[in-house]
């Protein structure tokens, strides 16, 4: 069994649905996926626009539905807050001092665009890295406390429990076939954190997914039930012409 991680094409954020661009990415995407072998035997995708437009691509190639996963949405609200809520006079205060903890970016900033000496500060807290002052406020707790609910029962579904000790277990064998969920750049990198133990700051850091691409996760089945994620593809994007490819959608620092 095979997880296919899916970011949806090229985005026109405003109307939360795809670009010329990302319809094109979806169209070859849904050709690719369709014609691989195996083809995925079920798919999923969270319930914004830009998600859902690109799994129907797919999903009326293989003529297969696609489930709504409401837990995999972007993770947009996961904002690390270099300004605290205040009162109108702190506020002011701060404006009159040029408060150096104020970002080039804004008072806040999205997960996955938080700098890099943000992010080792992050890392350093290990699997606790959620509490740091400037991203526990409750809108990014409740954020990850339905992911982390939501991925629990998605996986219940195929016979997968997490168990004591941070692993997966599975008491039968694993379902055949791979499973395709479209969602988006700081979703999938959750998903892939959770699934793999690996420290969600550390794939802020170090990773970026393109639009459209590709991360599939093969599960291991041990002799003990364990399951173990092994990555073995990651932002792929083998169905994109060398005319499409490069799209660097999501990028704030310094795109090529």
């Amino acid at each position: 069994m095979r997880l296919l991680i899916i970011r949806h094409g090229d985005p026109d954020y405003q109307h939360d649905a795809l670009t010329e661009l990302g319809q094109k990415e979806a169209q070859l995407l849904a050709h690719y996926l369709s014609h691989r072998l195996p083809p995925p035997r079920r798919l999923f995708a969270s319930p914004l626009g830009r998600a859902w437009e690109t799994a129907s691509y797919t999903a009326r190639a293989l003529n297969q539905e696609v489930t709504l996963l409401p837990w995999i949405e972007e993770a947009g609200v996961l904002q690390y807050r270099y300004a605290p809520a205040q009162s109108q006079a702190e506020a002011d205060q701060d404006a009159r001092a040029a408060s150096p903890r104020l970002h080039p970016l804004g008072p806040s900033v999205i997960a996955w665009d938080i700098p890099a000496s943000d992010l080792d500060r992050l890392e350093a807290l290990g699997s606790q890295w959620y509490l740091d002052p400037c991203l526990a406020h409750p809108d990014a707790e409740h954020y990850l406390e339905r992911l982390q609910n939501g991925l629990l029962s998605f996986m219940d579904g195929f016979g997968i429990h997490a168990a004591p000790g941070g692993h997966w277990s599975c008491a039968q064998p694993l379902p055949q076939g791979d499973v395709a969920i479209f969602c988006h750049l700081g979703s999938g990198l959750l998903l892939i954190s959770r699934l793999t133990g690996l420290p969600a700051p550390l794939l802020w850091k170090r990773i970026w997914l393109a639009p459209s691409s590709i991360s599939s996760l093969l599960l291991e089945q041990q002799e003990d039930g364990r399951v173990n994620f092994r990555i073995t593809q990651l932002g792929a994007t083998p169905h994109l012409t060398p005319a499409l490819e490069g799209n660097h959608s999501g990028l704030q620092y310094n795109p090529l």
